[in-house]
């Protein structure tokens, strides 16, 4: 399974659902991830496999210049940056509210043992004071590039009480993308227009709780773990995901709701943004 940047959690998924639909010997599934970026760069192999999708795109009918502005996205990086100058236009923050974020997860991830970016230290400035990569994102809020595993083990509910004490239940899955958001272009006639919508965590998060039978989630969620490379996303996540309303996602963290001890603790392994 592979599907870029989410690998780690369309893997998981792919677990869950392989338990779930009941086939014949089918009941037990290790579902492993890992990245090695000290064997290679992920980014030169998927770029082997998108120009493959890409060529196909053209025979279909894609045209040369919509191809031009997919490239000209900027990988990962870019993508962020596009979302991240327009979140922080609707809800009129600055870069230092990016860099509270950052300083959060990494000095919640000094108190995780397997965590890769421990800072317990580090400040707001400090932070700041790192170059750009692409604005408005510096080299100091990005997420690291390390090698890395997990691996979960997905059962029937008879079958894991057999297993262990306390099983964790998946009581919710749900996947959705909108490819065209990267660059806010209609390649696929999406009328989306703004990079920081995201439409897709939207939906999922609808289906996902009506699954888990979740109304509220501000209200009944207590814990949230999200995957988030970089500052703006997160703040962007906690919003589109319902745990705060539209563009209060960083008063929520200027205020602390969201640290350890606050009403709402996000991300207190440090995140993707220590750990990726």
């Amino acid at each position: 399974v592979t599907t870029g940047g989410t690998t780690g959690g369309s893997v998981g998924i792919a677990g869950y659902y392989t338990v779930a639909a009941g086939l014949p010997n089918m009941d037990t599934v290790l579902a492993v991830a890992f990245e090695q970026q000290s064997q290679g760069d992920t980014s030169i192999g998927l770029a082997n496999v998108a120009y493959g999708e890409v060529t196909m795109l053209t025979q279909l009918g894609l045209s040369y210049d919509q191809v031009g502005r997919l490239l000209s996205a900027g990988a990962a990086i870019g993508v962020a940056a596009y979302q991240a100058t327009n979140y922080m236009r609707k809800t009129k923050i600055t870069e230092e509210d990016l860099a509270r974020v950052v300083v959060q997860n990494r000095r919640n991830a000094a108190k995780t043992w397997w965590a890769h970016l421990k800072m317990p230290d580090l400040t707001i400035e400090q932070v700041l004071d790192t170059p750009y990569v692409s604005y408005p994102l510096r080299y100091g809020m990005v997420c690291p590039a390390s090698d890395g595993a997990c691996a979960v083990l997905f059962t029937s509910e008879e079958k894991a009480k057999d297993m262990c004490d306390i099983p964790a239940f998946v009581n919710g899955v749900a996947s959705v993308a909108n490819e065209a958001a990267i660059l806010a272009y209609n390649a696929s006639g999406s009328i989306q227009i703004d990079p920081s919508e995201q439409l897709g965590a939207m939906k999922s998060s609808e289906l996902a709780y009506r699954q888990a039978g979740i109304s509220f989630p501000r209200k009944e969620i207590d814990y949230a773990e999200l995957y988030s490379p970089f500052p703006n996303q997160e703040l962007m996540w906690v919003e589109k995901l319902g745990l705060s309303e539209e563009t209060t996602a960083p008063q929520m963290y200027l205020d602390g709701v969201t640290s350890l001890t606050g009403e709402l603790p996000i991300c207190c392994s440090g995140g993707v943004n220590s750990t990726n």
